[in-house]
């Protein structure tokens, strides 16, 4: 088991084929770094992708065709 239960994860994902691991609770990142970095693998912080932002809403608009 790569995190144990009093380590405050409440989840986590391996991704294989992207290489990443998502880790979801109450951690220190470093922690968590630290205990990924123990698999002999190269490890580094990667940005959370934002979700994709609402459409704002658009007023109608007539246009007059001639």
């Amino acid at each position: 088991m790569l995190f144990e239960p009093s380590t405050g994860v409440e989840s986590y994902d391996i991704d294989m084929k992207e290489q990443k691991v998502t880790v979801i609770g109450n951690v220190q990142p470093d922690a968590v770094l630290q205990t990924v970095s123990k698999t002999g693998k190269k490890t580094a912080f990667w940005e959370v992708e934002a979700p994709p932002a609402e459409p704002e809403e658009k007023t109608a608009e007539t246009v007059a065709v001639a």
